[in-house]
């Protein structure tokens, strides 16, 4: 008998006694099929994919809305075939989405901020300070790799609105006075659906399948052709957190349980405005 592991691999199957196996004919044959049996069921599995995301399905409720920011390139994804809609969202990610779903227009003037210092982070963040979306954590402090909460995420599409004013939000969880506003017009708006009837999770980390909703809604939700044409071979995750009270992830919630705590800095939204 021979090592079958040896042809699984590629290798010279040899005897237990350690001499090498010739193999021809029938034996051959079946030493293919073997290999190519083990190729197939340990190769990355195929599926069809949402502008080519392997973790973005057609039944997602984010799925639309990624399909929009591909389609507009604000959104590149996490790497090839991935976009990560259940990974959380970075301050400094936030304000490329924001700027960037803006068309990237001119940034009017340099932000404060000395702890902004990825290039690709200079023109979003900085547009977002000269039009008062952001006032930083502090005068001079952005923290840009900071975890972004849906209560900060609401505020800064409120303030890139123009802080309109709207009737109450029915949520329970939102206490703080600054998310009073942001988070009424919001929901007024049809941009959020809340985490459940009467909870908002306002300090739960939004995640970028989130954010995507978000903006997408914010837009208007334009029409999209969801295109599945790719099919992406891909050991993207794309199972995620289930999804509130046991429901599908593909229902139309805006919302998933954390997936990382929310950050210990003092939040944007909440911070008096600089002198």
């Amino acid at each position: 008998m021979f090592d079958r592991t040896a042809v699984s691999a590629g290798r010279t199957p040899r005897t237990r006694s350690g001499r090498r196996v010739v193999l021809r004919g029938p034996a051959a044959a079946g030493a293919i099929a073997l290999v190519c049996s083990l190729w197939l069921l340990h190769a990355p599995p195929t599926a069809a994919s949402v502008a080519g995301f392997g973790d973005v399905g057609e039944h997602d409720f984010f799925a639309d809305a990624v399909q929009w920011m591909a389609d507009h390139e604000i959104t590149n994804g996490t790497a090839p075939g991935c976009f990560s809609p259940h990974s959380p969202v970075s301050r400094g990610e936030a304000a490329a989405f924001l700027w960037r779903s803006e068309g990237e227009p001119a940034a009017g003037s340099r932000h404060p901020f000395v702890d902004v210092t990825a290039p690709w982070q200079q023109q979003p963040i900085s547009w977002m300070h000269h039009h008062g979306v952001t006032t930083g954590v502090a005068a001079t402090s952005f923290a840009p790799g900071a975890a972004l909460t849906r209560a900060e995420m609401a505020t800064l599409l409120w303030r890139l609105e123009g802080r309109p004013s709207a009737p109450d939000h029915p949520f329970v969880d939102v206490v703080a006075p600054w998310q009073q506003e942001p988070i009424s017009w919001m929901t007024d708006a049809g941009i959020t659906r809340g985490v459940t009837a009467a909870e908002f999770g306002p300090e739960r980390t939004i995640t970028r399948g989130e954010l995507a909703a978000f903006l997408y809604r914010y837009r208007g939700e334009p029409e999209v052709t969801i295109d599945t044409s790719a099919r992406t071979a891909s050991r993207c995750h794309r199972g995620g957190t289930p999804a509130p009270d046991g429901a599908s992830a593909s229902i139309p919630s805006d919302s998933q349980p954390p997936t990382e705590a929310p950050p210990t800095t003092t939040s944007d939204p909440g911070a008096p405005p600089p002198p």
